[in-house]
C-alpha cells in the first residue's frame, strides 16, 4: 500500500499538518504517497505546502504534494480523507465564546452537555456538522472506497452523525485518552504498571454501569421517590448525596474489576514463562542453574 492518495482537509493548521507529514515520511509503506493539502485560506495553505515539501526533503522522503482550495478536487480519488478543519476557524469560536460570556455563560451557553467548561459547541456547531456531511457526500460520489478519518472536533458527535447518515467509512480519532497518563502521574504511578487491557475493561464496565445508574436513578426520583415531601428545600442536597454515593461505588467497582483482570493477566504471563522454562529444560536448550555449595567456615577452637 505504498502508492496511495492522502487528502488533508483543513491543512492550514501548520502544527497538525506538519506532524502528520512527518509521520507519513517516517512510514516506509507510505513513502510513495501522493498528499493533497486543502484549505480555503490561500496564505496559510501556501505556507504549509512550502514547509511540508521542505520537511519531506529533509527526511529524505519521496512523498509528493499538491495544494488546492477546492474540496471536490481534494476528495476525488482519495484513499484516505483526513478532516482536521474548523469551520470559521478559531476566530469564530472565540466570537461565539465571547457572546456567551457577555451574557453570563462561561465558555458559551451551548457548551457540550451544557457543563459550561467545554470548547466543543453543539448548538452553534451546525456549520461544523454540515461540513462533515458535505465531505461524506463527496466521498460517496468520488471516492467510495476511501476511509474518512475524522480528527476535527466534535469527534464523537461527528463520527456518530456520519456513521448513521452516510455510507462513507468513518473513523474518529481523539487524543483525549492521553489524559489518563497525567492521572497516573498525579497518583504517583508508573505508566508501565498499568496495562491498557485491564484499565480498558474496568473503564468500560464502569461506563456502562454509570449510564444504567443514571437512568435508574432518574426513574426512581421521578416515579418512586419524592424527597421534597420529606426533606423540603434540602431535597436537592439529599438527592445529590445519594447520587455521589452511587457514583463513587461504581468507580470503585470498576477499579476492582481492573485490578482483578490485571491479577489474572499477570498470573497467566507467569504460567506461560514457567512452561517455557520447563519446556527448554526438557529439550536441553536451557541448563538449570546450580547453586554453589555453602561455604564451610573454620571450626571453632
Amino acid at each position: 500500500m505504498s502508492q496511495v492518495k492522502i487528502s488533508i482537509i483543513g491543512a492550514g493548521s501548520a502544527i497538525f499538518s506538519l506532524r502528520l507529514v512527518g509521520d507519513l515520511c517516517r512510514t516506509a509503506g507510505l513513502s510513495d504517497s501522493f498528499v493533497t493539502l486543502m484549505d480555503i485560506d490561500q496564505a496559510r495553505l501556501e505556507a504549509v505546502y512550502d514547509l511540508a515539501r521542505r520537511y519531506a526533503r529533509l527526511l529524505g522522503s519521496r512523498l509528493r504534494f499538491e495544494k488546492t482550495t477546492e474540496l471536490r478536487r481534494a476528495v476525488e480519488g482519495a484513499d484516505f480523507v483526513i478532516n482536521t478543519s474548523m469551520v470559521g476557524g478559531h476566530a469564530e469560536q472565540s466570537r461565539m465564546r465571547s457572546i456567551g460570556e457577555a451574557h453570563g455563560y462561561y465558555r458559551g451557553i451551548d457548551a457540550q452537555e451544557f457543563n459550561m467548561v467545554s470548547d466543543y459547541f453543539t448548538l452553534t456547531n451546525t456549520g461544523q456538522f454540515d461540513y462533515f456531511l458535505e465531505i461524506a457526500r463527496l466521498i460517496e460520489d468520488t471516492a467510495p472506497d476511501a476511509y474518512y478519518m475524522l480528527a476535527s472536533n466534535p469527534v464523537l458527535e461527528g463520527t456518530n452523525l456520519i456513521s448513521r447518515t452516510s455510507t462513507a467509512r468513518i473513523v474518529g480519532f481523539c487524543h483525549g485518552y492521553r489524559d489518563v497518563y497525567d492521572l497516573f502521574e498525579v497518583l504517583g504511578m508508573e505508566e508501565q504498571e498499568v496495562s491498557w487491557q485491564a484499565a480498558g475493561v474496568g473503564a468500560l464496565a464502569a461506563a456502562f454501569a454509570f449510564e444504567a445508574a443514571k437512568l435508574l436513578f432518574s426513574l426512581y426520583l421521578a416515579e418512586l421517590a419524592r424527597p421534597d415531601i420529606y426533606y423540603g428545600f434540602l431535597a436537592g442536597l439529599v438527592a445529590f448525596s445519594f447520587w455521589s454515593y452511587y457514583a463513587a461505588t461504581i468507580l470503585l467497582l470498576g477499579a476492582e474489576l481492573a485490578h482483578a483482570v490485571e491479577e489474572r493477566r499477570s498470573r497467566g504471563a507467569l504460567r506461560r514463562r514457567a512452561r517455557a522454562v520447563i519446556s527448554g529444560l526438557r529439550d536441553g536448550e536451557l541448563q538449570p542453574q546450580r547453586r554453589p555449595p555453602p561455604s564451610r567456615g573454620r571450626p571453632l577452637e
